[in-house]
């Protein structure tokens, strides 16, 4: 068509998810939202990935963390651990972390993420002093405390899927805010 300019297809929106090992915290945040995003019609404006600051390439999700997620419906069985590396914060628009530790290392690896990294708890609330809000890794717990740590992610999630609508939509539209502010 000549004269029209054709309509630029932008990138979806990108949250990185980013606990220790890639093998609890994240990827049930990550299966969680990929579940919200199934069932919100979301898929082509809103991508999610995890990884772990400490992470070894290739590892399986927990076993309790694959059964607390099959229970509620989430199936995280191909998730595969990765590192968080440059390529990976680049690639993403905001990136949601556990503990204060992991938003250090985020920050000290580029200092350019200090806008873009928050505590998956503090997203949208801003800074509480004196509370903490990190979400504590259930690794070598027992099941119980793996469906205390799904249920904590899974609150927080759906307390901002609807923020993340609204950036993955002005994304879409060509109005997103250039950083969200917590």
């Amino acid at each position: 068509m000549r004269g029209m300019k054709a309509k630029r297809r932008r990138k979806p929106y990108t949250i990185l998810f980013v606990c220790t090992a890639n093998l609890c915290r994240s990827p049930m945040a990550e299966g969680i939202l990929r579940q919200q995003v199934s069932s919100n019609e979301l898929k082509d404006r809103l991508t999610v990935m995890s990884a772990g600051g400490a992470a070894a390439d290739g590892q399986q999700a927990s076993s309790y963390a694959q059964e607390v997620c099959a229970e509620a419906g989430i199936d995280v069985s191909c998730h595969r651990s990765q590192p968080v590396t440059r390529g990976l914060l680049r690639k993403s628009d905001l990136v949601l972390v556990m503990t204060p530790s992991h938003k250090r290392e985020i920050e000290e690896m580029n200092p350019a993420y200090r806008g873009k990294t928050f505590l998956l708890r503090e997203y949208g609330r801003g800074r509480r002093s004196g509370t903490d809000l990190s979400i504590d890794d259930p690794y070598g717990g027992t099941k119980e405390t793996y469906e205390v740590c799904f249920l904590r992610i899974e609150r927080e999630v759906q307390r901002i899927l609807p923020e993340l609508k609204m950036l993955a939509e002005e994304r879409r539209e060509g109005t997103g805010r250039s950083k969200k502010q917590a």
